[in-house]
């Protein structure tokens, strides 16, 4: 079973894992935005049954739907993402995927 814990590890250790981890993230994420885009463009969604890549992203890629609405409504939106989920006053994250019973927008870029 894989651990979590890093109390182990010296906080110059610590640090210096965490700083390599964010930007592999950040490499991670603008290729993921890269292929969306490529996706879309040619919007092979269509060919899996899904009417727009919002509906694919939520649906199929188990994407949130917060995640998906911050992307700009028209189809080159896609890359307004922020690479960091917002933070409220608290310093927590926000609550991204609000009511999740609400439908489906139909034409969203994710």
């Amino acid at each position: 079973m894989l651990s979590y814990s890093r109390s182990h590890l010296a906080d110059h250790v610590l640090l210096r894992t965490l700083a390599a981890i964010v930007t592999q993230d950040r490499v991670t994420t603008a290729e993921m935005l890269a292929l969306i885009a490529e996706v879309d463009r040619r919007r092979a969604f269509r060919d899996e049954g899904y009417s727009s890549m919002y509906r694919y992203c939520v649906e199929e890629l188990r994407m949130s739907r917060g995640y998906c609405l911050q992307a700009h409504p028209d189809r080159t939106g896609i890359q307004t993402l922020p690479a960091h989920p917002p933070r409220d006053r608290g310093g927590k994250p926000d609550d991204l995927d609000g009511d999740n019973t609400s439908p489906l927008p139909e034409d969203r870029s994710c």
